[in-house]
């Protein structure tokens, strides 16, 4: 999915006015669109309220759950090498691996889903059945999003970040409501995250087809195969301890709903996407940045790191 981001004029305005420095001009790029696509979910949050009711997002919450659960493993951690290759061929290898192993953990999640459900399995037994087809899109745009991204950040491309997390959290801000006055019910909530998801991916892909596919020219499975088997430890050491951290963040949702029901577990949500924000707008900006420049050092001029470390250690 693609669109034109309504918010280029925003946030031009405000790249004129950031820190000048590479470091702390990506930082500010990032929790600065952070800022701003954060703000529009907190100021339509008492509209959703008003919109829907709070067992219907209790059962948004529950299915977001268990897409950021299965999203963390969707390529089994392939993507978060893509940034430490060696150089962009096997970067090119790891993007193009993981969006096979994507579709295919797609449609085992889709089925998991459904059987959640027909157990009832936590609070899952109270969605509906046709939500289980619905993981299968969810969980395409969330993982292809965060391939995507893991690119551009080895890119140092962090103003088509910027532009797209605030084009995506307007239409997850937006779209409920106007789907919410047609009453659709919680149906409403979850067309409108998804639709939000997929918002942007198409520049995304623009940005970095070109050097993707003259990168993959000639490569053959078995140079594929070969790269995967070279970043082995992602799916061993960074897949387990991401699923657990994941796990540790989403679980209290399903368990709140089939302890309290889907009313308490609405509530619980709504405030947990509040609290949530600060983290968002400090923690993964910093984090994105700084993993970005000192993965660029790595391959360019390992010398840098040390003095680039003590930089940021010291302010």
């Amino acid at each position: 999915m693609d669109s034109k981001l309504w918010p280029d004029m925003l946030l031009n305005w405000l790249y004129r006015r950031l820190p000048k420095g590479q470091f702390s001009h990506s930082v500010a790029v990032l929790a600065g669109s952070t800022a701003v696509s954060q703000a529009l979910l907190m100021l339509v949050a008492p509209i959703l309220t008003r919109l829907y009711t709070p067992e219907d997002l209790g059962r948004l919450g529950i299915f977001t759950a268990f897409i950021s659960f299965v999203g963390v493993a969707a390529s089994l951690s392939y993507d978060a090498a893509i940034v430490a290759a060696e150089n962009d061929r096997q970067a090119a290898h790891l993007t193009s691996a993981a969006m096979v192993l994507i579709a295919m953990t797609a449609c085992v999640a889709s089925a998991s889903l459904y059987v959640l459900i027909d157990l009832n399995i936590l609070g899952f037994g109270n969605l509906s059945p046709w939500a289980a087809l619905l993981a299968f899109p969810a969980l395409l745009l969330t993982a292809t999003f965060a391939t995507l991204r893991y690119w551009l950040i080895r890119k140092c491309d962090f103003n088509v970040i910027a532009r797209v997390l605030v084009a995506q959290n307007s239409l997850r801000a937006l779209a409920p409501v106007i789907l919410g006055l047609v009453q659709l019910g919680w149906l409403g909530l979850l067309l409108g995250d998804i639709l939000g998801r997929g918002l942007g991916l198409g520049t995304m892909l623009r940005q970095s087809w070109p050097v993707l596919r003259s990168q993959m020219q000639g490569s053959r499975v078995s140079d594929v195969a070969k790269t995967l088997r070279h970043y082995h430890k992602f799916p061993i050491y960074s897949l387990p301890s991401s699923l657990l951290d994941t796990l540790a963040v989403v679980l209290a949702l399903p368990i709140i709903a089939h302890l309290y029901g889907f009313a308490a577990a609405g509530q619980f949500a709504l405030v947990q996407r509040v609290i949530a924000l600060p983290i968002g707008f400090v923690g993964s900006s910093v984090a994105d940045a700084f993993h970005g420049h000192v993965a660029r050092y790595s391959r360019q001029d390992s010398r840098g790191i040390r003095a680039f470390f003590c930089v940021r250690q010291a302010v």
